[in-house]
């Protein structure tokens, strides 16, 4: 999974934590430092892609306003 964010900062690169028979999803988790001066929301998510494990391209959300909002 790659989280993407506004203002071009650097993307998180997420692998999946297999959570194996005791829940029935695998789960994802990031952490990204906001920057001390916030402007414009550069910080801001703006989409996340979701790949399979040959690097396919599954799953899409782009989270801004407007006509191009999937989320």
């Amino acid at each position: 999974m790659q989280v993407l964010f506004r203002g071009g900062a650097t993307p998180l690169e997420l692998t999946p934590i297999q959570s194996g028979d005791r829940f029935p999803v695998n789960f994802y988790v990031g952490f990204y430092r906001q920057p001390k001066k916030v402007t414009n929301l550069e910080w801001f998510v703006t989409r996340v892609i979701a790949y399979d494990r040959a690097g396919h391209k599954v799953a899409e959300c782009q989270a801004t306003g407007g006509p191009d909002h999937s989320c």
